[in-house]
């Protein structure tokens, strides 16, 4: 296990320096974070959801206990900050608007169970949804246009991780009971709407200032435990391909996609995570 944090860590230390190199600055003055559960900090403490992690085991590690966050202490954000030189990134909905005026090394929008889809994970109760995540995100601008101009400036060279669309497949088009998308869309246009959809969040962050964007695609989804479990047939190999496989095709889309943006929006850099692939070697190292 400790190996392949270790290899998660080394790979986003790379990512980040590739974006800092680009804009030649040894620090990023703020992290801005939009995702799910891997990245929350705690904003679904504040959420009438069942998506929580306010509770033991969530936190054993960490002295004051379960802080919100989906693990069992630091997240991989948490990391990222102090490998900055930056504090821990404060849930916004946690934050007073004082705060929000206030701070200037960032903000974590990220809600466990959400989704590039405003519907995903609504069965669980309300999460923000990377559209609700975005508005946050715009009003947090909007107060520090009106109180504190000044502020702004550090947006172009803040860093924007993006690490969602988990959940638009777990707990949206596999969960037939709950939602109608695998009705509605076949697995290419599922993908097609999700893609489609992230382009226009980034592109709406883009407005609001941001410029230097770490966008992750999809793990492998197929391997998680819970899906092994429910798969009927049980399935012959450590994974359940046909779920990473539907992954792939969103996948396969996002690389062009975000070179398409950054053709196209002035000043962006995209740098393009792999979390399928890191997967792949955890799970390669698991057996």
């Amino acid at each position: 296990m400790a190996r392949n944090y270790s290899m998660v860590l080394l790979f986003i230390c790379i990512f980040l320096h590739l974006i800092l190199v680009n804009c030649q600055s040894s620090l990023a003055p703020a992290l801005y974070v939009f995702g799910d559960s891997l990245s929350e900090s705690g904003n679904n403490n504040f959420l009438p959801t069942d998506a929580k992690a306010n509770y033991t085991p969530y936190g054993m590690d960490v002295p004051s206990g379960a802080t919100g966050r989906f693990t069992n202490g630091k997240t991989i954000i948490d990391f990222i900050a102090q490998s900055l030189g930056l504090p821990l990134v404060p849930a916004y909905l946690s934050l007073s608007t004082s705060d929000k005026i206030n701070i200037k090394t960032g903000v974590n929008y990220a809600s466990g169970a959400s989704g590039i889809l405003p519907e995903t994970s609504t069965a669980l109760g309300m999460v923000m949804s990377l559209d609700k995540q975005i508005k946050n995100f715009r009003n947090t601008v909007l107060l520090k246009t009106l109180t504190a101009p000044a502020q702004l400036k550090n947006l172009s060279d803040s860093i924007f991780w993006v690490s969602i669309g988990n959940n638009d497949y777990i707990n949206n088009y596999l969960k037939p009971a709950n939602y109608m998308s695998s009705w509605i869309y076949t697995p290419q246009q599922f993908a097609n709407l999700l893609v489609d959809r992230l382009r226009k969040g980034l592109r709406n962050m883009y407005i609001l200032g941001a410029r230097k964007f770490v966008v992750f695609n999809i793990g492998r989804l197929g391997c998680i435990p819970a899906i092994v479990n429910s798969a009927n047939p049980k399935p012959t190999t450590p994974c359940v391909e046909d779920v990473n496989n539907l992954v792939l095709l969103y996948n396969t889309m996002l690389p062009g996609m975000i070179r398409e943006l950054e053709r196209t929006l002035i000043g962006s850099i995209f740098v393009h995570g792999d979390a399928f692939g890191l997967n792949q070697t955890s799970a390669e190292e698991s057996l």
